[in-house]
């Protein structure tokens, strides 16, 4: 066995219940920071910490639309098995399955470790400071972030499914004009797209908080030019998570429609003999344009032509672009308005050059 496989057998698994805990957990967590503001600014609210209180809500609905997210991906294959895309039998994609999430959950699992060890370091250093008080939340957040590494470590893992499938030496095909309009590919963009759609939930609460800082009742300047850069990060991030892990059907829908366009070569040269247009390029009386046999194959020319090299559809790339867009909306306007995070940064690379 190797080190990964060792580490992962004395791990807990994560599983549906484990997930529901850490969600409720963050209940008490929640009503605590309330009280602690009622104590301190009575009824008004404006004054409370809602920074925090909407962060523990986003953490909440981000690791159930992960945990739910990462379930559905033996049902994009066997999807792409009964239409054909995948060439295997029942019991080759039960093989294949099992072998690839149980990896998955050793993998998850080792992630979830070093994410927690991690947290625990940094307060093990505020402890050297005299923040003994700490432990209980320290104790707190360390299961919570091995929870929530092996969520995310999962995700990760299925992000090379394609790959995986590659190096099993499955065979895929694609279709030219298929009718979900990615050559039959579309349950793979889908899947992926839902999985970017997971870091759109921190950045949308990094882009509202970006807009609301200058307004806010509570001053959280402090916070305005680690969110400005956080959001940026956060889009390079939802951009490669929705288009790494395609990338391996994307090689293979090139090679395929390489191929492809060698039977679109062979569909415009019948073209030209059933108009009449041979290589003396004479037309005779027989033939007309629209003739039956031409217009299909007309069609099957075009549809050859215009396949798609990526496993998504025109309606989620449009939805991509669109949310994109929006997200890029608070990174613009605070860049218009000449906000501190620009001169923060300068500010502190001329520390640092100094």
């Amino acid at each position: 066995m190797t080190l990964c496989e060792n580490l992962a057998s004395v791990l807990p698994p994560c599983g549906d219940r484990c997930v529901a805990l850490a969600i409720v957990a963050l209940l008490p967590v929640m009503l605590g920071v309330m009280f602690l503001n009622y104590r301190e600014f009575g009824l008004d609210v404006m004054a409370w910490d809602w920074m925090l209180l909407s962060g523990l809500l986003v953490a909440a609905l981000g690791l159930r639309v992960a945990h739910r997210g990462s379930k559905t991906l033996d049902g994009v294959l066997s999807r792409l098995g009964d239409r054909g895309v995948l060439d295997w039998s029942q019991d080759e994609a039960a093989a294949f399955w099992r072998d690839f999430n149980a990896r998955a959950e050793r993998c998850s699992r080792v992630l979830g470790l070093l994410i927690m060890l991690a947290l625990l370091a940094a307060f093990t250093l505020a402890f050297l400071r005299g923040h003994q008080d700490r432990l209980p939340l320290a104790l707190f957040e360390g299961v919570y972030a091995y929870i929530v590494g092996v969520v995310l470590g999962r995700m990760a893992w299925y992000g090379g499914i394609g790959r995986a499938l590659r190096k099993a030496k499955v065979k895929m095909h694609v279709y030219p004009g298929h009718v979900d309009g990615a050559a039959g590919m579309k349950p793979v963009g889908d899947f992926f797209f839902r999985q970017a759609l997971l870091v759109v939930i921190p950045a949308v609460y990094l882009g509202a908080w970006l807009l609301l800082i200058p307004s806010w009742p509570r001053d959280y300047s402090d916070w305005h030019v680690a969110y400005f850069w956080l959001l940026a990060v956060v889009l390079l991030i939802e951009v490669a998570a929705f288009v790494l892990p395609m990338w391996s059907f994307h090689q293979v829908m090139v090679a395929q429609k390489s191929r492809w366009r060698v039977k679109a070569d062979e569909i415009s040269r019948a073209i030209n003999k059933l108009q009449g247009f041979a290589e003396t390029g004479s037309r005779p009386e027989t033939g007309s344009e629209d003739d039956p046999g031409v217009e299909a194959l007309r069609r099957r020319f075009e549809a050859i032509e215009a396949m798609p090299t990526w496993p998504v559809d025109r309606m989620t790339r449009k939805r991509f672009r669109l949310n994109n867009l929006m997200l890029l909306f608070p990174l613009v306007v605070d860049t218009l308005k000449g906000t501190s995070s620009w001169r923060g940064l300068s500010e502190h690379l001329a520390k640092w050059l100094s």
